[in-house]
Parts: C-alpha cells; sequence; structure tokens
C-alpha cells in the first residue's frame, strides 16, 4: 500500500521531499492520477484527516492505517525541528559533519582541481578552518557503520509518542506567543529571552527524544545497514548516518596527526 510505504518512510526520518522523488522513479501514480509526486503531495497524505482516524470533530469509522502512537510521531515530527538528513544535500555527509574548530555544519564543494570535498565555508559566523576529502570521510564513516550500529544502543525506555506530541505542541505554542508579543513590542528583549528560554528547552528535548523515535526505526527497518547501505539511495543512505551518529566532527589537519585522528564519531544513545 503506497500510504504505508509513505507512513514507513517518514518514521524512518526520510522527509516529504526525498519520498516524493522515490515514489515518482518507481512510476507509482500519485493520488491525483499524474506520473509526478510532489513534496506537497506527501505532506497532504501524512496531514489527511483520514490516516489519523479523525473526521472533523467526529472520530474516524475506517480501519486505521497507522495506530494511535504513529500518528502521533507523524505530527511530532511535523512541528519539531528539523533534522540533519532532512537537509537538503546531494552527498552522504554534507550537514551532517561539522567543523572541529567553529562546530558550524560542513558543506560540499569542489577544488579547482576538481577535487570533491566538504568545508567549513568561511562566514561571519563560521571559520573556514577545515576541508576533507569527500571519497575519503565518506569511506571512513561507512567503514565504521557496524561498530556505531553496535554502540546505538536503543534505549529501554522512551516517552509515549502522545506525551511528547503534546509537550511539543505547548512548548512551540508558548514560543509563538512570546514572539507575537515581542514583535508588537509588549514586552521588552530580555523579557522575551527570559520567557522562551524554558519552552525552547522544551523543544529541543522533545526533538532528542524523537530522533531516538526515528532511531529506533531506522534500526528496526535496516538491521544489516553496513552492508546494504551502498545499495541505497543517498536520501536513505543519510537517515542511517543521521540516526545512528549522534556527533561527527572533523579536525583541521594542523590539529591532528594522521587522517583518523583528524575524525570524531559519536553513536547515537
Amino acid at each position: 500500500m503506497v500510504i504505508r510505504r509513505v507512513v514507513d518512510d517518514y518514521l524512518t526520518g526520510l522527509s516529504v521531499t526525498a519520498i516524493a522523488r522515490e515514489l515518482t522513479v518507481a512510476s507509482i501514480p500519485a493520488p491525483t492520477r499524474v506520473t509526478t509526486w510532489g513534496a506537497t503531495t506527501v505532506a497532504s497524505v501524512l496531514n489527511s484527516g483520514r490516516l489519523h482516524h479523525r473526521r472533523g470533530p467526529h472520530e474516524g469509522l475506517w480501519d486505521r492505517i497507522v495506530s494511535p502512537d504513529e500518528s502521533a510521531l507523524i505530527r511530532a515530527l511535523q512541528i519539531a525541528p528539523g533534522r540533519n538528513a532532512t537537509r537538503s544535500s546531494a552527498t552522504l555527509l554534507g550537514a551532517i559533519a561539522r567543523c572541529g574548530t567553529c562546530s558550524n555544519r560542513l558543506v560540499s564543494a569542489v577544488t579547482h582541481r576538481g577535487q570533491r570535498i566538504y568545508r567549513c565555508k568561511a562566514q561571519p559566523t563560521s571559520c573556514g578552518q577545515v576541508t576533507v576529502d569527500m571519497h575519503q570521510l565518506d569511506e571512513a564513516i561507512t567503514g565504521q557503520l557496524s561498530r556505531i550500529r553496535n554502540a546505538s544502543i536503543r534505549y529501554a525506555r522512551l516517552s509515549s509518542p502522545t506525551s511528547l506530541l503534546a509537550a511539543l505542541q505547548t512548548a512551540t505554542s508558548e514560543l509563538r506567543e512570546v514572539a507575537a508579543q515581542y514583535g508588537a513590542a509588549m514586552i521588552t528583549r530580555e523579557t522575551f529571552l527570559t520567557q522562551r528560554a524554558r519552552p525552547a528547552f522544551i523543544v529541543q528535548e522533545c526533538a532528542t527524544e524523537l530522533n531516538r523515535h526515528l532511531r529506533d526505526q531506522v534500526l528496526l527497518r535496516y538491521p544489516d545497514a553496513a552492508p546494504a547501505i551502498e545499495s541505497l539511495t543517498i536520501s536513505r543512505q543519510r537517515v542511517i548516518i543521521d540516526a545512528l551518529v549522534s556527533r561527527l566532527v572533523v579536525r583541521p589537519r594542523h590539529f591532528a596527526r594522521g587522517f583518523d585522528s583528524r575524525i570524531e564519531v559519536l553513536a547515537s544513545v
């Protein structure tokens, strides 16, 4: 079933854009009877009242396609901060790897010699000091996937999706209200920063917990991710890396001896 495929892909961390692209490549007809899926079409499927078993003020009477927990996770993902894997990138580690000096995200680039690299782009908020060969870093990380997966233990207890969704909804509502008050000059900047601190912290904690739910989905769907990763699309490869790796840092050459000592990889726990 196409809807079930969309849900399963979304709950492993694939973006609506990536899902739409794969459905189009697979020549699966869209609900609008055209051959091309768009991100808005996928989003409308994930937002539909029928999917979440609701029909206006009344609960739907049809059989469920998703469980209540899955429904809560889908809705939580739609309001949580964006994840690394969903950032636009045609490379494996673009926007996932970070600079070991300023902690900004590394982006893909090509040198004047045609070498493909990841680099810290020199900007007012970033240092521009780190560059690393793209192929070498990609191979180093995929070569460690089995170790990373084994280190990425699954939490015995995860917060319930329903409570996670409720906390996210409340915190984001508070953030919007505080922002509106500040925008209307009803509160000072100091008051704005003080009042937004608690809900912003809650949102970040919920996002971390939500990532653990996604990590468990990835572990279940790709139990042998290491040998199979090269056969997957780049979007699915990024989902696996992002789920299993909580921190990937590349240090400058002059701060390390040898390539391996430049790389710091921490598994998600």
